[in-house]
């Protein structure tokens, strides 16, 4: 029975502490810093398509989305 008792006793004080790794997760995470980055904003084809989608939706109304986006993408090629 005494050695039966140490081992119950060993696996508690085990259970009982985080392992390494999950240690180790916890002071990264203190380490890490939030960099706060700037956004590039919308391109000009962006604001090309934002312009003129709903122009051409007005002006074919049962067109499906993907149609307008080519139709746009003409346009698009067109004016360059």
């Amino acid at each position: 029975m005494g050695k039966r008792s140490k081992r119950v006793s060993r696996v508690a004080k085990r259970t009982k502490r985080p392992s390494k790794s999950k240690r180790s997760k916890v002071s990264r995470k203190s380490a890490k810093k939030t960099v706060k980055r700037k956004s590039k904003g919308p391109s000009p084809y962006n604001k090309f398509v934002k312009k003129m989608s709903p122009v051409l939706r007005k002006a074919n109304p049962g067109m499906k989305q993907p149609s307008i986006m080519k139709l746009i993408a003409k346009e698009w090629n067109a004016q360059k």
